[in-house]
């Protein structure tokens, strides 16, 4: 099957999608793992996740080249998981210590010691990682670092914290997640939450965390919390801070699941009612559009404007190929185009997306005279003629109001009215 169809079928959200990558890419996975990892079990379940992990990210990306784009994320996944392995050798004796302090407890067939063991187990652990640090600080550090107060974030939530309701932590195993926070965004929503006792080396890849909002089916892969380049970590009491995403427009339910672990062997770690508010938008078009060309092909398009919200921006662009271009949107699949017309699209497909991803970049100048940088644009969306791409703020909010002008690819600043 041609790799355009089986994006496709991952835009369909249909299972027949991954049975379709595996039959066309799955022997170069396999050798490709087990070339790193030289363990067939651990190979079986890298190459599982690499299309758990290609299933998760298409959509929203379209990637150029379907077979190179899946070898580079089982290559990621298993040089993590080859780390990670290392990291449980080096770890070994921590781990005969609880091993050892179960044994001291608990007789074979006593289930009320067995489980005291485990318990007492948990105890230490936690004791060892110091874990002595409130939730509420770190709320508090992340409500400062997002500016929610400053800019009147109204999409801010905070959630009652542990000590606040009287309830234990949810838990399901030694590792306790808190959930901290959310903003609701415009592509997708953000969800904070704290994890401990974490070791730091487990980020490459030993203990992934997860998050699912629908019920389980699927799980995104939950990344760390960055602060100046660096992780929100604290090393006494081995707390993480975890961002989630999900999609704000999906039909997803408001119960979040997340859990750690690869495969079969993921733990769920606690269930979580979220509260995710609407976005308000101050959209700028721009009195006059800014053209750009692609010369490759020799088509021009218009940037328009943006769309600015409290966790980032909408640019809005049109090209005179983007109704032919988006085919999808008429309910199409690639399979359904006629030959000439699939052969069209891979020809201009990966000239439009450079250019695209070239000048949806720029700086916003806002009133007190910082400045801020969305990330590059890396989805988006077309509806009604107009071609939306997706920018957001790292761990940082905006009042929209206060954005005064932008620098554009260009190097021109345009201000907004």
């Amino acid at each position: 099957m041609e790799d355009g169809r089986i994006i496709d079928l991952f835009f369909e959200r249909s299972e027949q999608a991954v049975r379709e990558l595996e039959a066309k890419y799955g022997r170069g996975v396999k050798a490709l793992v087990l070339n790193i990892l030289g363990d067939v079990r651990d190979a079986e379940e890298c190459a599982a996740d690499t299309y758990l992990a290609v299933w998760n990210s298409v959509p929203p990306r379209r990637p150029e080249h379907l077979k190179a784009y899946t070898l580079a994320i089982a290559r990621n996944l298993s040089l993590d998981r080859y780390q990670g392995i290392r990291a449980r050798k080096r770890n070994s004796s921590y781990d005969l210590a609880l091993s050892e302090l179960e044994d001291c407890l608990a007789s074979e067939g006593d289930a009320e010691t067995e489980l005291e063991a485990r318990e007492l187990a948990r105890a230490v652990n936690r004791f060892l990682a110091g874990l002595s640090k409130e939730d509420r600080q770190r709320q508090q550090e992340l409500r400062e670092q997002l500016q929610i107060d400053e800019n009147q974030v109204e999409e801010y939530t905070e959630y009652p914290l542990p000590e606040e309701t009287g309830e234990a932590a949810p838990s399901d195993g030694e590792l306790t997640v808190t959930l901290l926070s959310s903003i609701g965004g415009v592509e997708y929503d953000s969800i904070y939450i704290n994890v401990s006792p974490f070791e730091k080396e487990w980020i490459r890849g030993q203990l992934p965390v997860g998050a699912s909002f629908d019920d389980g089916e699927s799980f995104a892969t939950c990344t760390p919390a960055m602060k100046n380049g660096e992780m929100i970590y604290d090393e006494a009491t081995k707390t993480i801070t975890f961002e989630c995403h999900r999609f704000h427009s999906s039909p997803y339910t408001d119960e979040m699941i997340v859990a750690c672990g690869h495969g079969d062997g993921k733990m769920e770690l606690g269930r979580f009612q979220l509260s995710i508010s609407e976005v308000e938008t101050r959209l700028c078009l721009f009195e006059k559009p800014v053209e750009f060309s692609v010369d490759e092909l020799g088509k021009t398009g218009r940037l328009l404007g943006v769309e600015l919200y409290s966790g980032g921006m909408t640019w809005l662009l049109e090209h005179e190929d983007s109704e032919r271009f988006y085919y999808y949107v008429k309910g199409l699949s690639f399979e359904e185009l006629s030959q000439e017309e699939q052969e069209w699209i891979r020809s201009v497909e990966v000239p439009w997306a450079n250019t695209i991803s070239a000048v949806t970049t720029g700086t916003l100048h806002m009133a007190d005279g910082s400045d801020i940088e969305p990330s590059s644009a890396e989805s988006g969306d077309y509806q009604d003629g107009i071609v939306k791409r997706y920018g957001s703020f790292s761990l940082t909010t905006i009042d929209p109001d206060d954005v005064v002008s932008i620098t554009l690819f260009d190097g021109s600043t345009v201000e907004l009215d």
